[in-house]
């Protein structure tokens, strides 16, 4: 079966593993219900409870937080649908629908705030104050509530002069007759609130008029806005919260590298509780760290919604053998994902490990029907070493296929242009893996570039213009794909905005790549194998993987004694200028700029040895581990590096 017979399923399955609440105009035959039932997955008993009770107090002002695709408006739903289920107790407003008319917000503050206001008055009575009987409980309840001696007793006063009936009850009584009587006053008072009333006014009076004890406003998707607008809505918000003197709640959604506009907005940490999706708790200050997401979360959200793309809209007998194809390929993947922890590339979007997932399918469907795959009578022949090697060719080549959409740093050019003399200093060759490695050991949520720029001088790294081009080079990728995160938010900072006293934040993807891809034999050998490979479709890409394990391991000790003489130059230039300073300078350096004491190519070695024993025999394994210690053993040589200090760190 050909790939193209197959695109009607994965139309299918593009639709299901990408389908969002917020986005349900896209396919409005899932209902919220269906969702939750099938699809949705939930966060830690700790999240449940923060949710629940966020929702269920419904007058405090909330932030739930999490990163790009990373849960929130989803949660939020849930909790509404599970904990309150009756749309008279909240306005969710959701900015992404909204966002068209953000563009006629005018320039000025006044008229951003202005703007915005009477937006949220409009959804307001758009929301609630259609019916003609509680229309009218609404404008007598605000009137008196709020105009009572401005405007109540005047309007009372005339009808009584006008009638000759002074006996026509208690202010609101009296109201209520007036209105029973006077249709065209209704109409006229109507305009009169409309006008008058703040948003805070409105939200208390239709409150009242529902006879809600508790009531919500949900700000969805803020992060849709231009930056500049974001500490405009969060001003308004506190705003709404302040004016209505705790009779309602407010939670606002918000992405995690957005918190900083609320410094922006003037606002106290004491009078908000951030309930934070990444962090697992309920706090009353910013969350100090990331807190990474588990292999079970990860692992259930991509098979429910793989079970689910089975179901939906897929009965039909012309993708049955799609289906089974994909059941087949989906339990490998999912598998893969979890192992290689994918969940952490994708900087704990759970949107972006979607992403990578389907695209991986599909390039794997691909590689059944050009036969690099067998696949025969319904049984797949696909190896665990196999999917493996496919995995990094694809995450390599497929991924960085657009110049200007780099996933992953490529770590075999610069020692070859280090090796042909074109680049000036060997320490060029692995700044931004030092500088990675470098944040990895600082766990402190921020950190300002002098910091590290003084940490980088100590080893001789010196040129600061070859310091920020690398940081930028780690930051100025596609939003997901981010290494580090610079400025405290995901503004898109020009190079020449950068200086020593912004904010630097390592993100997962730098913290997985650094610590762990940098050193897996398949990765670097596609790195090598493939470097010239632009599209996903090229050729190269798509034949089997007919390389034997000798060939592999000889090409990887090929690049690796390049790579071995790169690191010897540096760390020579990085003892010289440590020694003044740590005559113990291996073990400095070891200390702070080295993933758990080792330096990287004793990482790359001892990774490469244990997935070599795994998959081959004791004869074989000796003799690549011989290859292996051989290259070792010139490397501590070249640069002189002392024994007790290995001993000690090397395990």
């Amino acid at each position: 079966m050909a790939y193209e017979d197959h695109l009607n399923f994965l139309d299918i399955l593009d639709t299901s593993m990408f389908y969002a609440l917020d986005e349900k105009e896209k396919n409005s035959e899932i209902s919220s219900e269906k969702f939750f039932e099938r699809i949705y997955m939930s966060f830690s008993k700790e999240d449940e409870v923060a949710i629940k009770k966020t929702v269920q107090d419904a007058n405090d002002f909330t932030v739930i937080t999490a990163p790009l695709g990373g849960g929130k408006t989803t949660t939020i739903r849930n909790a509404l649908q599970e904990y309150i289920n009756d749309k008279n107790k909240y306005l969710l407003f959701d900015f992404k629908k909204e966002i068209e008319g953000h563009y006629n917000m005018g320039d000025s503050t006044e008229d951003r705030i202005s703007f915005i206001y009477n937006l949220l008055k409009e959804k307001l009575w758009e929301e609630f104050l259609q019916d003609l009987d509680v229309k009218i409980d609404f404008i007598w309840i605000a009137l008196v509530k709020f105009f009572k001696e401005k405007r109540v007793h005047n309007i009372i006063l005339k009808y009584r002069a006008k009638h000759k009936n002074p006996k026509i009850g208690n202010d609101m009584q009296a109201l209520k007759t007036i209105f029973c009587n006077d249709y065209e006053k209704i109409a006229e008072e109507e305009i009169f609130v409309r006008k008058e009333l703040n948003c805070s006014q409105t939200i208390v009076a239709i409150k009242e008029t529902l006879k809600v004890e508790k009531f919500l406003i949900i700000l969805d998707n803020v992060d849709r806005l231009k930056s500049e607008f974001q500490p405009i809505v969060f001003s308004i918000a506190i705003d709404l919260h302040h004016g209505g003197e705790g009779a309602f709640g407010i939670i606002v959604a918000l992405r995690s590298n957005n918190l900083i506009r609320f410094e922006e907005a003037g606002v106290g940490g004491d009078i908000i509780r951030i309930v934070s999706l990444s962090s697992n708790k309920s706090i009353r200050c910013r969350p100090k760290q990331l807190h990474p997401q588990t292999e079970d979360i990860a692992l259930g959200l991509l098979e429910k919604r793989h079970k689910f793309a089975l179901k939906f809209r897929s009965a039909s007998e012309d993708v049955k053998e799609s289906k089974q194809l994909f059941k087949q390929i989906g339990f490998h993947v999912n598998k893969k994902f979890i192992e290689e922890k994918f969940y952490n590339l994708s900087n704990h979007s759970y949107r972006q490990m979607l992403s990578l997932n389907l695209d991986f399918i599909h390039h794997l469907f691909r590689l059944v029907e050009a036969n690099a795959i067998l696949n025969k009578r319904n049984e797949l022949f696909l190896t665990e070493n196999k999917l493996l090697s496919y995995l990094y060719r694809w995450m390599y080549v497929t991924r960085n296929s657009n110049p200007n959409h780099e996933f992953l740093l490529d770590i075999v050019k610069k020692y070859e242009q280090y090796n042909k003399g074109s680049l000036a200093t060997p320490l060029s060759c692995d700044i931004e893996l030092v500088i990675l490695i470098w944040l990895s050991n600082n766990n402190r949520k921020f950190l300002r570039i002098q910091e590290l720029i003084n940490a980088l001088h100590s080893i001789g790294i010196k040129d600061e213009s070859l310091i920020f081009d690398s940081l930028y080079r780690l930051y100025d990728v596609d939003l997901s794909h981010r290494y580090i995160e610079l400025g405290g938010s995901e503004d898109r900072l020009k190079l020449k905005d950068i200086d020593e006293n912004t904010r630097i934040t390592l993100l997962p993807l730098g913290e997985e790549f650094s610590k762990s891809i940098i050193t897996k034999f398949e990765f670097l050998y596609q790195c090598l194998a493939y470097p010239y490979v632009t599209s996903p479709d090229a050729p190269e890409i798509l034949t089997p993987i007919s390389e034997g394990i000798d060939r592999k391991v000889e090409k990887i000790i090929s690049f690796m004694h390049k790579m071995k003489k790169a690191h010897t130059d540096s760390l020579l230039k990085i003892r010289e200028a440590c020694n003044p300073i740590y005559p113990n300078w291996e073990e400095y350096y070891r200390q702070h700029f080295c993933i758990n004491n080792s330096l990287i190519i004793e990482r790359t070695v001892f990774s490469h040895l244990k997935h070599l024993k795994e998959i081959t025999n004791t004869e074989n394994f000796e003799k690549y581990n011989e290859k292996y210690m051989k290259l070792l053993d010139e490397y501590y040589r070249s640069f002189g590096s002392s024994r007790e200090v290995r001993d000690s760190y090397v395990q």
